[in-house]
């Protein structure tokens, strides 16, 4: 089963895209979005003291500082920490300097992935849906938006970017986001080997998730949008780029499929986190 943002047709792909509707291409000259708290929405690092004793209904906005981390510091006066990239390549070094400036993307990711699978345990979110936010950037500030929910196997781009806690509500246009992220539901297929091969596979984002990415970042002028994964086990994922990855190509057994992609998949996973493989 291939998971998708966008439920409909290339040419209305087009058609819907080209002409957003005049709320979100207006330029922004209002305040920063408001941190409005709710039983999901929550400022980093803390959570709601109280909330409703009905399922949570994220209407909020969660926010960040800018990327960097208060504690990441790669580069010493000489240009380098010996305690850290004593035997590091400089690429390696790149690696770690790239992912500080992520550092605030990457943590709201893990706190929506975080608060999704608190839900979905507790019953608040439905397991076999799609569920996704949009991360944006305001005047050096990062926030993720409401989350939203689609069907078994798609978000609507126009629900993502549309509904009434998303881009148009917030009075952002697709210049300000950096990040999609969604999560993949369990396999529903009817043997267990496939179950096992359609969840490793939906470790990675389809070709409509990263077409979806793509285009945001067309229509807000090229910025580098992220897609974030989360994968039917619960992992959180991050692919950078508009192409598949290599492995999602491949034909695979049944007995190595599981294993493979789990292995292909480790640098994004540490991407996520804000790691490096080394």
């Amino acid at each position: 089963m291939d998971f998708l943002f966008i439920d409909t047709g290339p040419s209305e792909i087009i058609r819907h895209l080209t002409t957003p509707p005049a709320a979100i291409v207006q330029p922004v000259e209002v305040a920063p979005p408001p941190v409005r708290l709710a039983c999901y929405a929550y400022v980093e690092g803390s959570t709601p003291t109280s909330c409703p004793q009905t399922p949570r209904n994220p209407t909020g906005v969660t926010e960040t500082g800018a990327g960097q981390s208060p504690d990441f510091n790669p580069l010493n006066e000489e240009g380098m920490d010996d305690t850290i990239f004593d035997e590091e390549t400089e690429e390696e070094l790149l690696c770690y300097v790239e992912q500080d400036k992520e550092r605030g993307v990457d943590r709201l990711a893990q706190e929506f992935n975080e608060a999704l699978q608190s839900d979905i345990s507790a019953g608040f979110a439905e397991s076999e849906l799609e569920h996704g936010a949009l991360i944006v950037t305001f005047e050096g500030r990062t926030f993720i938006l409401a989350r939203v929910t689609g069907n078994e196997n798609s978000i609507p781009f126009r629900v993502l970017t549309e509904g009434g806690t998303s881009l148009a509500a917030n009075s952002l246009s697709f210049e300000h986001v950096v990040g999609i992220i969604h999560r993949h539901p369990p396999s529903d297929l009817s043997t267990l080997s496939a179950r096992i091969g359609d969840d490793a596979f939906n470790r990675g984002p389809s070709t409509g998730d990263l077409a979806t990415a793509e285009t945001i970042s067309q229509l807000g002028g090229g910025q580098n949008v992220a897609t974030y994964i989360i994968s039917p086990d619960g992992d959180l994922l991050e692919y950078e780029g508009y192409v598949q990855p290599s492995w999602a190509r491949e034909s695979y057994s049944d007995d190595e499929i599981k294993e493979l992609i789990e292995a292909a998949t480790e640098a994004n996973l540490l991407d996520a986190m804000g790691d490096c493989i080394l």
